[in-house]
């Protein structure tokens, strides 16, 4: 819910579609097709590109969701 409250009308501008932020998708366990707003948990969105999404761990890691490049 934070993550659509505070980000994800940036990453729309800036190219993220509702499906790739929002997609839940039967596996689940098939992480590549799920939408990435559902791996932030926890982490401290810290900014939204074309190419990710990167996040601040609790324990202080950066990460990056990476958009799936479309080939």
């Amino acid at each position: 819910m934070r993550f659509a409250a505070g980000w994800a009308a940036e990453a729309v501008l800036v190219g993220w579609s509702l499906e790739e932020l929002f997609a839940v998708v039967e596996p689940f366990s098939r992480v590549d097709l799920q939408g990435a707003a559902w791996f932030v948990g926890d982490s401290e969105v810290t900014a939204v590109s074309a190419a990710a999404i990167t996040l601040r761990t609790v324990s202080g890691a950066t990460l990056r969701i990476y958009k799936k490049s479309l080939q």
